[in-house]
């Protein structure tokens, strides 16, 4: 979700304003719900990881760098397909409590809407009142809203940051080497 307007004048008056208005829970609203993002690093790691090895092996591909690139720009997607929905239903808690101050699409004004008049406070968590929400109104494409932007956007980072590490290292080793041969 986009800011709309200056809800905060700078960090400290956010964290001032969100304590006095929302108490400390507010700092944490979203935090349970972005823990399955832990198993996106075991995923991207693990595909990483196999098409690394399916590139070497099977397509001959011998270069690190672009081994790395290859398999990083392959795995990223696989993680932002748990990244991208429990984002989005930490960013719709986040701004639970203040929904006009966001901007968005009329389809996340509909999922705030949804969530405080569900009539579900008392019987179930924030979490999954939003959960319920945004399928209710978007159904199973809500939860992956942004999710080509993200893919956009992590494909090519994860390929400079992969062949940069191992230029490096190659650079690093050589400079190991012609330290190690003076001595």
């Amino acid at each position: 979700m986009q800011r709309k307007n200056n809800v905060y004048k700078g960090m400290r008056h956010a964290f001032a304003e969100i304590l006095k208005v929302e108490g400390v829970g507010a700092l944490y609203r979203g935090f349970w719900m972005t823990l399955p993002q832990l198993s996106a690093s075991f995923l991207y790691s693990s595909t990483y990881e196999r098409f690394r090895d399916l590139l070497q092996v099977h397509v001959g591909i011998t270069n690190p760098s672009l081994l790395s690139a290859l398999a990083g720009g392959i795995a990223s997607p696989c993680a932002q397909l748990v990244f991208v929905p429990t984002d989005i239903v930490a960013q719709h808690m986040m701004v639970h409590n203040n929904p006009e101050a966001f901007g968005g699409s009329r389809k996340a004004a509909a999922v705030a809407v949804a969530v405080r008049n569900d009539g579900l406070d008392k019987r179930l968590t924030l979490g999954l009142r939003v959960v319920r929400a945004v399928y209710k109104v978007d159904g199973l494409a809500g939860f992956y809203r942004g999710f080509l932007s993200a893919v956009m956007l992590y494909i090519p980072s994860t390929m400079v940051f992969w062949s940069t590490y191992y230029h490096a290292l190659g650079g690093f080793r050589q400079i190991r080497t012609k330290v190690s041969s003076l001595q």
